[in-house]
């Protein structure tokens, strides 16, 4: 599979950048990584995204992690939250 403008859009409809790094305990609030976002990404699409074509959207759109662990600079809005998918994140 290939990376489709589809999932752009979704990633710019579910997700809003936060430069800083939550470490609360509020879940709505976690900085998502990148199995949360493959998760959220895959509810909301038709079909399996797999890891390079997932890698190579977040470089296209100029996402980055944090540099020590795997959290992107994204959380999700509140109106597309969803507990069972925020507690595959793999925010340190």
């Amino acid at each position: 599979m290939e990376v489709l403008e589809s999932d752009r859009e979704i990633i710019r409809r579910i997700f809003y950048s936060c430069s800083t790094q939550y470490k609360g305990r509020n879940p709505r609030l976690y900085n998502m990584g990148f199995t949360g976002i493959k998760k959220y990404l895959e509810k909301h699409r038709t079909g399996y995204i797999y890891m390079d074509d997932f890698r190579e959207l977040m470089r296209d759109m100029n996402i980055e992690k944090f540099k020590n662990n795997n959290a992107y600079h994204l959380r999700v809005k509140p109106e597309f939250f969803d507990i069972n998918i925020a507690n595959i994140h793999t925010n340190a």
